[in-house]
């Protein structure tokens, strides 16, 4: 889908809304930032790589609906700060509900989801947020105004490397999204920061299996680490309006288009703290564990029966035919696999060798790869506790006696 035909029809943004920002700018690069229950300290963000570029930051500040819902009245409060903090800047444009003010090195498009009948309904949430920033800096790429042909995302927690965006820019032909490096950093909060890292031990964990079994899904699925190209992102038609896990659900049709690419160099610094801002991510499995709540992890045999899987489809491509994925269909007897057999059946009959693989890989996507593990987990290989799987996994070479750091930078 072109650039214009997803702006006409699935935008969030109007045309109107932006009417006069091509008088602004050019900017280098856009970032795009959600903010719910944040303070003025979300700006730092992009400040880094600010130094170095003209740098616009579309800060979405957003909220709750209800009027007599304690969350969302708070969400309102610490909104309403928010962009009253922003607004005491320099004021350069304003439409309706979206403004241009400059803040410090950053210009900063400031989009108001709380105030009136802005706010979001309670079936919205960040996915909202960040298709309203990423349509917005659309708009920007569409009206000329932005140079580079990337829209990055990151999170108010988040401290994005001076150099971001130079290496997403070299990051390679035909490359349509790349994931950053990541780490968690200590913030104010003892008892978070040690939850947070051991839950980061479980997101590397399951990439680190997904690796090994071969997966094309292979990379985190973390918001704040996203950067999308303009025409790829409209391909898709933006990110789902989700509140939670809608970065997963981008980076999987993006997949199935191009490249995703995890990146190297310095990581994107995420500092570590309680949250309650989505229904499940980071913040409930951090309350989890704060709450003494053993971590726990995929146990191993999931991602060497999902190698099989991979395996049996590469033999399906290469013409040994069918065999292998039928027997491992009645071995595991998971639904996914029951639907995959299928599935692999018709597409064999109607595709040549050479498009069948791209067609098995989009059947047999990220998605379906996670209702597959969820499914073993459920009926075969419970999850285990994390000093037991490091001690079985043939991916992980390290034991879990070792510092917490030490098992994150080995992961």
């Amino acid at each position: 889908m072109s650039i214009t035909k997803y702006l006409d029809r699935h935008a969030s943004v109007t045309a109107d809304q932006c009417a006069g920002l091509e008088a602004f700018g050019p900017w280098d690069h856009a970032v795009v930032i959600p903010a719910r229950r944040e303070g003025a300290q979300c700006l730092a963000a992009a400040q880094a790589p600010a130094q170095r570029h003209a740098v616009v930051c579309v800060l979405v500040v957003n909220a709750g609906h209800a009027a007599d819902a304690p969350d969302d009245l708070q969400d309102q409060l610490e909104g309403t700060q928010l962009l009253e903090a922003v607004e005491a800047h320099p004021e350069l444009w304003r439409r309706e509900g979206v403004s241009l003010h400059r803040v410090g090195s950053l210009d900063v498009v400031l989009v108001d989801c709380v105030r009136g009948d802005r706010r979001f309904d309670s079936s919205d949430g960040v996915g909202l947020a960040r298709k309203i920033g990423a349509d917005l800096v659309l708009r920007l790429h569409q009206l000329g105004r932005l140079r580079s042909p990337w829209i990055h995302c990151t999170d108010a927690d988040a401290r994005l490397p001076a150099e971001h965006f130079e290496r997403v820019a070299s990051s390679g032909a035909n490359v349509i999204a790349t994931v950053a490096p990541f780490w968690h950093e200590p913030g104010d909060d003892p008892e978070a920061d040690l939850a947070t890292a051991r839950y980061e031990l479980s997101l590397r964990y399951y990439v680190a299996g997904l690796r090994f079994a071969g997966s094309p899904f292979a990379f985190h699925t973390i918001g704040s680490l996203i950067s999308v190209a303009c025409s790829a992102y409209a391909s898709v038609r933006g990110f789902p309006r989700r509140q939670a896990g809608e970065d997963f659900y981008l980076l999987n049709k993006l997949a199935k288009l191009g490249i995703v690419r995890e990146l190297g160099g310095a990581p994107v610094e995420i500092r570590s703290r309680r949250s309650a801002r989505v229904p499940f991510g980071t913040g409930p499995a951090v309350a989890a564990l704060i709450s003494g709540q053993a971590l726990q992890v995929y146990d191993p045999r999931v991602f060497q029966a999902l190698a099989r899987v991979l395996r049996s489809l590469d033999q399906i491509v290469s013409g040994a035919g069918l065999g292998a994925l039928a027997e491992l269909t009645r071995e595991l007897d998971a639904p996914q696999l029951h639907g995959m057999f299928e599935a692999a059946q018709t597409l064999v009959e109607r595709y040549p060798p050479a498009q069948l693989a791209q067609r098995l890989h989009e059947r047999f996507d990220g998605f379906r790869t996670l209702k597959l593990i969820h499914e073993l987990t459920a009926s075969r290989w419970p999850k285990l506790a994390w000093p037991d799987a490091v001690a079985r996994a043939p991916f992980i070479e390290f034991s879990p006696d070792l510092p917490i750091d030490a098992q994150r930078r080995a992961l």
